[in-house]
């Protein structure tokens, strides 16, 4: 609950929603990019426009596919106008208005999907208050390049950080950040000022926006009136924070909500319309509804609030509805020699990040709370991060000395990275040889200017610059006497990127390597032979 220095008492209960990331999920958690498009300019399409008008499924003939769609959205039978505009025309469609698209691929013209913004950020910036988060370590951002094309479909940055040392506030003994290869770095994201004043504008809630609260939530067993009663739980607000600051800062204004978040706002609105129609969201009955409302076109919150704008929440309520922003956990991507700035007495961190932007079925742009606020980072901006110690690979002697077979596909080479320049720190290491997969060398080959330098054998698997699709798993199988060669030598594996499918085909082309290699006679001899001789570290989110 909000009150300007006092919380006087209110009259629903709920709890403020904080999802935790669990281990393995990195960064954006959003949602992952289901579609972003590239456009084609005056005689020159972007680099992978295919892969992007079909986002991230694989079809064999998308000409063929094109030709499909093109007769369904001219065909007298097609819903697709009358069900955006009606929901009661969506109804007779049986798996409702989403069944107009299938899973991640568009059914309109790809021209209307074109992000022709990419490059932009925002001309108003979240301030630049550093919270009160325990265990953070305030850092300096030093370069946030795209590294790849601006006409290529997704924007990926390399983001150096100068992480500083700082005291402990009881002992006032000097802290010094650190980090190992497989450990991550948390950066806490905010909201943006526009998208707070919309909110405070549609809420009514402009003449306590700039004053001073002490807040509280029913969660933390928070007492009205009493100011030490505990705050929603990982909420670290600026001392004397006002509304505006804590919207800014600590309650996520962007979320895709819960079913009880339409439960709670049901209770204030006096159309009866609305007032239903919230309370069906609710209901675990019209779950489909409520998938097609918020989960299948990602709306958030505030975009909820817009369209039922005679919602008016109390500001008390605001801990109590609002979910609190956490951290976005990301790979690092450096170590060994690059782990301190020359000079200086500042850990170095660096990121290889996928920014999360695209169009949903409803043309409208998306983007992730982090993503936005990553993009709008300028160099010399201070913010907070926090270092996770997360389960790495093995780094006793014997291990570094031995080989090292590292499978990335895409931003799943930032941690393989860490730990090739962690390895190449000793004086002596195994061989590093590396799998790499992508859509296109031209656009999305992370790092290769630095591969070769570092004595790194590299195989790469680009899927769209073939007419045949090849993957990280076709080139394992290809390689297969290199795979016998290494699981022979003793040989530590390490498998980075997205999880979902891709592990389990990856191991199952290693067992079917070993079997083309003839060093197992089937299958199940095959896998016994990789999991009882190879060491493997798993880094999948």
């Amino acid at each position: 609950m909000l009150g300007p220095h006092s919380t006087p008492d209110v009259d629903s209960s709920s709890s403020a929603g904080y999802a935790k990331s669990t281990n393995g999920s990195r960064g954006e958690s959003d949602i992952t990019a289901t579609s972003a498009l590239g456009h084609s300019g005056h005689g020159q399409q972007s680099l992978d426009r295919t892969a992007a008008q079909f986002s991230h499924v694989d079809i064999a003939d998308p000409g063929a596919l094109e030709a499909e769609l093109q007769y369904e959205r001219t065909h007298h039978s097609n819903y697709a106008v009358s069900a955006r505009l009606s929901e009661g025309a969506a109804r007779v469609i049986s798996s409702g208005i989403d069944n107009l698209d299938r899973p991640n691929v568009l059914r309109d013209e790809a021209s209307k999907y074109s992000l022709h913004d990419s490059g932009q950020v925002d001309d108003y910036v979240p301030p630049p208050d550093l919270l009160p988060i325990p265990g953070s370590f305030s850092a300096v951002v030093r370069t946030n390049l795209r590294v790849t094309p601006p006409d290529h479909w997704q924007d990926v940055r390399q983001i150096t950080l100068h992480i500083h040392t700082k005291r402990d506030p009881q002992t006032q003994e000097r802290i010094e950040p650190f980090y190992k290869p497989g450990d991550v770095l948390t950066i806490f994201p905010k909201n943006f000022p526009e998208d707070v004043q919309a909110l405070i504008d549609l809420m009514g809630w402009g003449e306590v926006a700039d004053l001073p609260f002490e807040h509280h939530s029913r969660q933390g067993g928070g007492i009205p009136g009493i100011p030490n009663s505990p705050r929603p739980r990982n909420c670290f607000p600026l001392p004397d924070s006002t509304l505006r600051q804590l919207l800014l800062h600590n309650y996520d204004i962007t979320a895709i909500p819960k079913r009880v978040f339409f439960d709670q706002i049901a209770w204030h609105t006096n159309d009866p319309m609305h007032m239903e129609r919230l309370r069906e969201f609710a209901d675990p009955k019209y779950t489909d509804e409520f998938y097609d409302y918020t989960s299948r076109p990602r709306r958030s919150i505030l975009e909820i609030l817009q369209d039922f704008p005679s919602v008016k929440i109390p500001y008390q309520e605001i801990p109590s509805i609002f979910p609190v922003i956490r951290g976005r956990e990301y790979s690092i991507a450096s170590g060994g020699d690059l782990l301190k700035e020359k000079g200086t007495d500042d850990l170095r961190a660096e990121l290889l990040v996928a920014l999360v932007k695209y169009k949903t079925v409803l043309r409208k742009t998306r983007q992730g709370l982090c993503s936005r606020y990553i993009a709008s980072l300028k160099p010399d901006t201070t913010i907070n991060v926090m270092i996770g110690d997360n389960q790495g690979p093995p780094n006793e002697s014997r291990h570094i000395r031995a080989p090292l077979l590292a499978i990335g596909p895409g931003t799943g080479v930032a941690p393989i990275r860490s730990l090739i320049h962690d390895r190449l720190s000793y004086p002596v290491c195994g061989e590093n040889i590396l799998i790499f997969g992508g859509r296109n060398r031209k656009a999305d080959f992370y790092f290769s200017n630095e591969w070769k330098d570092l004595g790194v054998t590299v195989h790469t698997a680009f899927s769209r610059d073939q007419k045949e699709k090849i993957y990280v798993q076709d080139v394992i199988r290809q390689q297969a006497s290199l795979i016998c060669y290494l699981v022979q030598k003793g040989a530590i594996m390490c498998l980075c990127g997205s999880s979902g499918k891709m592990p389990e085909a990856v191991r199952q082309a290693l067992y079917d390597a070993l079997v083309i290699g003839g060093l197992a006679p089937n299958a199940e001899a095959a896998k016994h032979i990789f999991n009882n001789r190879v060491e493997c570290w798993e880094e999948v989110w």
